[in-house]
């Protein structure tokens, strides 16, 4: 039988973590230490510390994170959604770290008074090459076009530049809508944001490693019944507000 990479991951002394550092909460460079931050950077450490070894934050653009795991350029990938499509590719830990609510963007002057109003042949709505967004949006909206950009940074850009009607996104919105108070979100009747998809959160690796993907699953219930996660999330979130500012003009 082939060794486990988690036996090799502590033989060696390190996990390969994949990361795209930004400005979300999700994921990001601290302005003052540099050192990785948010989300991944958090679990990252915790993941490393209960290996017993150190973290090493491999970052490359968002689309490649799958790829680089089928590789082996990277262990794992910390924040990934649990699609049936990704499914097919990686295996992801039963257990969900988080699970973040979708939001409509789009522009205050807009037209759009409700989320039907999406679902029609003229309407644009922005979604990221490979996203869970895609997804919901050809569910959601069958009778929409869908324009297919690069990255959720571009999906927003088209709304605030009228290219696109509306995107989906969650993690981007706050920042997003903080720094353009032109672009708002889409509401029910009683003001509150309509959600129009939620998406659980999971570490996922590259499959046939049933010994590594057993630990990780025990790591994944012991932490979260610890309650460590949401202990994490409550700190990223605090922290991520009060360097919000130097993050994007860094």
């Amino acid at each position: 039988m082939s060794k486990s990479l988690l036996t090799g991951i502590r033989e060696r002394g390190f996990v390969r973590i994949s990361a795209y550092w930004g400005e979300t909460s999700a994921q990001y460079l601290d302005p003052d230490s540099g050192e990785p931050a948010g989300l991944v950077g958090l679990v990252g450490e915790l993941l490393a510390d209960d290996l017993g070894v150190k973290p090493e934050f491999v970052n490359m653009v968002w689309e490649d994170h799958i790829d680089a795991l089928l590789n082996d350029q990277v262990d794992i990938s910390i924040k990934h959604t649990n699609t049936p499509e990704r499914a097919f590719n990686v295996e992801f830990t039963i257990e969900s770290i988080l699970c973040e609510e979708g939001r409509i963007v789009i522009l205050s002057s807009n037209d759009l008074k409700k989320e039907a109003d999406l679902n029609q042949a003229h309407r644009i709505i922005s979604v990221a090459k490979g996203s869970s967004q895609e997804v919901h949006v050809r569910e959601r909206y069958p009778l929409a076009q869908v324009k297919i950009l690069t990255d959720a940074q571009e999906t927003l850009d088209t709304v605030l530049n009228g290219q696109a009607d509306a995107c989906l996104h969650d993690t981007k919105v706050p920042g997003f809508l903080s720094l353009h108070t032109e672009c708002t979100i889409l509401t029910k009747d009683d003001g509150q944001p309509i959600t129009p998809y939620k998406d659980c959160v999971h570490p996922c690796i590259k499959p046939g490693d049933q010994r590594f993907l057993n630990w990780l699953n025990s790591w994944m219930a012991f932490n979260k019944a610890a309650g460590k996660f949401d202990r994490i999330m409550n700190e990223v979130e605090v922290v991520h507000k009060e360097k919000f500012d130097r993050l994007v003009t860094k």
